[in-house]
């Protein structure tokens, strides 16, 4: 099963809506292990996320390790591609990601109910140095 995801066209109106490019895959994607609160966990590389997703069974492996864990309420839907209804999301936590380079950050992170891989997105792949987008050409009005 195959479940894809990308950004919508915005909506007039501001809502919590989080979209991910893939969750559920079939397929071979890019991915990497990271320390996540001081544990290792394979994700997924996604650009294409706007947010941060690990599965339950993760998050039951990041509490025993870490006895402050909190997981609080979410608001966020994270939808899948195509898809009517959100994932089921348990809660978010903050927490730290640390790459084998050494490079690190804190983000918040939402928990998925279903078996779905964990994943990255965008702003945390590119804040961790795993990924980077040059641009080369320039923006040119043509008219």
């Amino acid at each position: 099963m195959t479940s894809e995801v990308t950004q919508p066209e915005p909506s007039s109106s501001e809502t919590d809506d989080e979209y991910l490019f893939t969750i559920i895959i079939a397929t071979s994607h890019p991915e990497t292990t990271v320390l996540i609160n001081g544990v290792p966990v394979t994700v997924i590389v996604d650009s294409g996320a706007s947010v941060k997703v690990l599965n339950s069974a993760t998050v039951d492996r990041i509490k025993t390790q870490n006895a402050n864990f909190r997981l609080t309420p979410s608001t966020v839907k994270i939808r899948a591609y195509g898809a009517e209804q959100p994932l089921d999301i348990a809660g978010q936590f903050t927490g730290s990601i640390i790459t084998s380079s050494g490079n690190s950050t804190e983000v918040t992170f939402y928990v998925s109910n279903s078996k779905s891989r964990c994943l990255l997105g965008f702003d945390s792949l590119t804040a961790l140095g795993l990924l980077s987008v040059n641009l080369t050409e320039q923006h040119r009005d043509i008219t």
